[in-house]
């Protein structure tokens, strides 16, 4: 046994590599109809066929066919290390660095005095519109806010909308309506950053709320 456990150590630490290595191959979230379908993976998708020249449909179609494959593939070859990686806790549920955020997202909130939505409410990193900043700005919130700019939005978009409106419409008696809104824009790039260019962006997934009519 002295002898042949400098061979057993060598193939034990081979082992060890090859799961490391083999299962740090992206995984399945890859092939997840969800993660296709995010803010973030759809505008990639767009920028590279449009980059390409191709049809953004087709561009789509044949990409997840190619990743289904490489998924079939990566599957084969991790399940010998699956019993392993569980027991030493080398499973990771999470993607590292999957995909930039290039078109990040803010949550705004706007009011309507009787004259349109012209009074900003909240808007992040603006002291003018502060109203709830430091419910928003704490880390779980702002971490919530965070996902709506990388997933769609969703139920819990829809239910804190419409939290905020209605703790919006108790604090200023003068508003008749609030919109809550994400408004989404491009990252400069270094050299338009130098020049002093302001992002360019549009409100997406737009909430209006009447306020209760106070007697």
């Amino acid at each position: 046994m002295k002898a042949a456990w400098p061979h057993v150590r060598a193939a034990l630490v081979l082992f060890h590599v090859l799961s490391v290595v083999v299962l740090s191959l992206p995984g399945p979230a890859i092939s997840s109809q969800a993660a296709w379908n995010t803010r973030v993976a759809k505008t990639d998708l767009d920028d590279w066929s449009r980059s390409l020249g191709s049809d953004p449909e087709g561009f789509r179609s044949t990409l997840r066919s190619v990743a289904l494959g490489y998924i079939a593939v990566r599957d084969a070859l991790a399940a010998p290390f699956g019993p392993y990686a569980s027991y030493a806790g080398l499973t990771q549920a999470w993607s590292m660095f999957a995909s930039p955020q290039r078109n990040p997202t803010e949550l705004h909130l706007i009011g309507d005095v009787g004259r349109g939505f012209d009074v900003p409410l909240f808007r992040p990193h603006d002291e003018s519109a502060a109203l709830f900043s430091d419910l928003l700005n704490h880390n779980r919130l702002r971490k919530l806010r965070g996902r709506f700019g990388r997933r769609n939005p969703g139920k819990s978009y829809a239910e804190l909308a419409r939290y905020l409106a209605r703790e919006a419409c108790a604090a200023r008696s003068d508003l008749v309506r609030v919109k809550v809104a994400l408004w989404v824009y491009r990252s400069l790039g270094h050299v338009d950053r130098a020049a002093g260019k302001v992002p360019q962006g549009k409100y997406e997934d737009e909430l209006v709320f009447e306020c209760e009519k106070r007697p």
